[in-house]
């Protein structure tokens, strides 16, 4: 099979000072694009993912880390989740909106008075795996109250080791989002194709969903089909986009 490569756009790592920090707060300076989340059954797009874009194209990395020695981080966060609650109109029905959402920031305020008591049907709420405590049971009751509002929980990025399992296990989440760095060469590479198999098993035992990210190549993503992986992401099935209905039409 042809293996097609399709580049990723990067966000250039431009390093934002203080003043830029706080004027990104003050102006609201973020704007969305959506990626889509595509089932591989259907070929039809279930979610999309809301994704930060900042001026002069600073990531959203560099931004939160320079926010953080202000004491700011959180109001960046909450900047980011604030857009994408607000914009949730524009994702067609049926379609999911995925936001990202550092668990400690969803402990706490500003963060947490924005998804707490309010209807969160259609929303899928993305933890990040790495920013995850070891003992995460603190989170389990905000967890099992966002659910009962309406909200998807995912765990993101999450990798081959024994962490990841022990996070999928103690969270329960209703999505697995398998790192790109297991996904990226699985085709040709029998640790990746294994590792990829085990969370497959590890999700359907659970309960939860597997979505493979960062599919670029054809090749990969025939072996995410072959290994029963049911949702999948990236570059190849679509790149971000600020025209969310054009990325969801069948």
């Amino acid at each position: 099979m042809l293996s097609v490569t399709v580049p990723a756009i990067v966000a250039v790592e431009v390093s934002p000072d203080d003043a830029d920090v706080r004027r990104i707060l003050r102006d609201e300076a973020v704007s969305l694009a959506y990626q889509p989340i595509v089932d591989l059954k259907t070929s039809g797009v279930i979610a999309v993912e809301a994704l930060a874009r900042f001026p002069d194209q600073t990531s959203p990395l560099a931004v939160l880390r320079a926010a953080e020695p202000l004491g700011l981080g959180a109001e960046v966060e909450a900047l980011i989740v604030r857009k994408a609650l607000g914009e949730r109109f524009r994702v067609p029905d049926g379609v999911l909106l995925s936001i990202n959402v550092a668990p400690a920031r969803l402990l706490v305020d500003p963060v947490r008075s924005l998804v707490v008591d309010i209807d969160l049907h259609g929303i899928v709420l993305e933890l990040t795996e790495h920013a995850l405590p070891p003992a995460p049971e603190h989170l389990l009751p905000l967890i099992a109250q966002l659910r009962a509002q309406g909200a998807l929980i995912a765990l993101d990025d999450a990798g081959a080791g024994y962490q990841g399992i022990q996070q999928v296990a103690e969270l329960r989440p209703d999505w697995v989002k398998i790192d790109r760095s297991l996904v990226t060469g699985a085709a040709n590479d029998p640790v990746r194709r294994a590792s990829l198999q085990m969370f497959g098993r590890v999700t359907r035992r659970v309960g939860a969903l597997a979505v493979a990210e960062g599919v670029e190549t054809e090749e990969d993503l025939e072996t995410l089909r072959e290994l029963e992986i049911p949702l999948a992401q990236g570059y190849l099935l679509g790149a971000p986009s600020g025209h969310v209905r054009h990325l969801t039409r069948s």
